[in-house]
Order: structure tokens, then C-alpha cells, then sequence
């Protein structure tokens, strides 16, 4: 059927009406960053030369204390985490080498507070602000790799951060807050058009219904989240009948444990979330049913795939998730609210929904 031919002859046969000036609506990830990158704060702030060091061109000495490091430290920090340290150090080594023309290639001298300090200034005049996230992250940083070695310049380090000011915000996210019934209202309509009737004709379609199934995969994530602000790792590796689960009562659980979790021991002792959804969220119980009876099986490798959401092409979501998921959310967002939102970077408007939902959460889960 060719539809838009048809609804073309209704509209001349004066049959239906056309719809009148509807607000102008960023409904993908390509529009949304077309809308950043063309931003006066991008162009200031982030589109600007990369400086950093790749691993590769690391100096040996201090390459060999990374790889001692990170074999030393595999048991008690995720590989995410210990990424997250290499592209700092990409960064700090970065500047010193390229920047400064200073190049350090003594492991030691990575702790020197003046070169530190250096950094932190020429960053902060780099893009406009008193003091930012990502410097703070280096001083982290450095500070646990010179505690886990014994480093003689821990306690100085230490002093040098108590003399930072707090981070200063990037983006005014309170702009994008949206109260939670609006939140509500967009996952409720989602899911109503996950309901509906797949109809396709087109024989070449290997898995008709997967559409309908990420909608309603969408509708449950965001509902879960305004009623329980979840860390998006915790939605991505959730998995049936580990984390996700029905005891002999049939009320279904939800329950991380240990590294599942971001603390994983408080006092000694193994953390714990664990959560009687059926008693406490009654509401959400027949989509989260309807979801793993029915829809979830529209996705490759569902009955196989221990994780409860899963992709359209079968896969588990990897770390990289968060952003898309953003993008989705806001364009969710913005066609079911009617809202037009200009966000500072591409997925600040779904960013400002898990804001908003961790902003009323009121338990400290983790």
C-alpha cells in the first residue's frame, strides 16, 4: 500500500484536513547534534584541538608503572574504570608534551603539584570556566595511583586538591527539568504504541515487531527509572533470574549485589540493594510481564540472552548505551510533550530526564 499517495488524494478530495503549523520538533540523534555542534558554547568549549598522548607514545618508564598498576588492580577495579584513568593520563601527558613542551618520562615526576597546577590553569582559561569536572578527575587520579604505589607526594596532593573550588557546572540542567507526571505521560504513550497492531507486507523483514518491542523495551526503562533511580549500568547488565526475578509468592525482585553495585562492601561487608517490586511498584508489574512474555521474544537471541534488555539486534547494551539511550529519550520526549528543546550537547535533553528522576529519588540505593 502506498499510503502517502492515498492520504495526498484524501487531502484533495478535501476527505481530511491537513494537521495546520505544528511546532518544529528535533526528533533525531543527527538533528540534535547538528543543533550542539552548531552552539557557540560547543565551538568554545569542545570543538577545539585534540592535545592528548596516545598510549602507545607513553615514555617506557611510565607506560611499565601503568601496566604494573593495572594488573595489580584488576581484581578490585573494572576495566571501565581503569579506561577511564588511561584517558586521563592521555590528557594530563598530553599536555605536558605537547602543550607545555615540558615531556615528562620519569614516573615520578607525574606528581609534581607546580606541573599539575600548570595543567589545571591553561584547562580552565582553555574553555571558559573557574574550575571543571574533568580536572578534578585528573587529581583523582593521580591521587589514588601515587596512594596505591606509596608515592611520597600523597599528603601534598592532597592538599593542593583541598584548595580547589568546586566544579562549575557546564550546563543549566535545571532549564530541561520536566516533573515526573510529564515523564509518566511520555513512557504511558509509548507504550500504548508498542500496543499496537504490526502490520508489514514487506516479506524481506526478518524480525517484524522488533520496532514495537523497543518501544515497549523504552516505555518499561523509563518507568523503572522514575520510580527507581537506577545507575544505567544496573539497567544494562540486569539479568533474568539473577537481578531480575520471581520468588515462590510470585511478587518479582529486584536485586544487585557486591560489584554489581558502585560500593561494593560498605563496613566490611558485601552491599546489597534488593527491592520487592511487586509490593511496592504494583503498577508497573503487568507491563513488566507483558514485556518479558511477550515483546522480548521479538528480539534475535531472546531465548538464549540472559540480560533483560536487549537490542534490535539481540545484543546487551554496552557502555556506550547511556548516550543513544539519551537521544532517544528526548526525541521521545519532545514528539509526546510537544516540547522544542535546544540542549547544550546532543544527549543533554535525555540527560536531563535521569536527572530529573535521580533529583526526586529519595534512597540512596548504592
Amino acid at each position: 500500500m502506498q499510503i502517502p499517495i492515498r492520504f495526498k488524494k484524501a487531502y484533495k478530495a478535501h476527505i481530511l484536513q491537513p494537521p495546520g503549523n505544528l511546532p518544529k520538533l528535533l526528533r533525531t540523534k543527527d538533528a540534535l547534534a547538528k543543533a550542539y555542534t552548531a552552539s557557540a558554547i560547543y565551538k568554545k568549549r569542545f570543538n577545539l584541538p585534540s592535545y592528548s598522548l596516545p598510549l602507545e607514545a607513553w615514555p617506557v618508564d611510565i607506560l611499565t608503572f601503568w601496566n604494573r598498576y593495572a594488573t595489580e588492580k584488576r581484581r578490585t577495579l573494572r576495566p571501565a574504570t581503569l579506561t577511564m584513568t588511561i584517558k586521563s593520563l592521555k590528557y594530563y601527558l598530553g599536555y605536558l608534551h605537547n602543550i607545555a613542551h615540558e615531556p615528562v618520562t620519569v614516573w615520578d615526576d607525574l606528581f609534581s603539584v607546580d606541573r599539575l597546577d600548570a595543567f589545571i590553569t591553561w584547562h580552565e582559561e582553555r574553555i571558559g570556566v573557574r574550575h571543571s569536572t574533568h580536572t578534578r578527575l585528573v587529581v583523582n587520579q593521580l591521587i589514588s595511583l601515587a596512594v596505591h604505589f606509596k608515592h611520597s607526594q600523597v599528603q601534598a596532593l592532597k592538599d593542593y586538591r583541598r584548595t580547589l573550588p568546586p566544579p562549575e557546572p557546564m550546563h543549566n540542567k535545571h532549564d530541561l527539568l520536566l516533573s515526573l507526571d510529564d515523564l509518566e505521560r511520555v513512557a504511558l504513550s509509548e507504550l500504548q504504541d508498542a500496543r499496537k497492531a504490526v502490520v508489514t507486507r514487506d516479506l524481506s523483514v526478518k524480525r517484524p515487531g522488533v520496532n514495537r518491542a523497543s518501544q515497549h523495551r523504552r516505555a518499561l526503562v523509563l518507568r523503572l527509572l522514575l520510580r527507581i533511580p537506577l545507575r544505567q549500568r544496573n539497567i544494562r547488565e540486569m539479568q533474568l533470574h539473577r537481578n531480575l526475578y520471581q520468588d515462590a509468592q510470585g511478587h518479582w525482585w529486584l536485586s544487585f549485589r557486591g560489584d554489581e553495585l558502585k560500593v561494593g562492601q560498605r563496613k566490611g561487608r558485601i552491599n546489597t540493594f534488593s527491592l520487592d517490586l511487586t509490593k511496592y511498584f504494583p503498577d508497573i508489574i503487568d507491563h513488566l510481564e507483558e514485556y518479558l512474555s511477550v515483546f522480548r521474544l521479538r528480539f534475535p537471541n531472546a531465548s538464549t540472552s540472559p540480560y533483560v534488555f536487549l537490542t534490535i539486534s539481540g545484543k546487551p547494551f554496552n557502555p556506550t548505551t547511556p548516550l543513544s539511550l539519551a537521544f532517544r529519550f528526548s526525541a521521545l520526549t519532545m514528539r509526546e510533550i510537544r516540547l522544542v528543546i535546544t540542549p547544550l550537547d546532543p544527549g543533554h535533553a535525555g540527560q536531563a530526564l535521569c536527572n530529573r528522576i535521580c533529583m526526586q529519588g529519595q534512597h540512596d540505593f548504592e
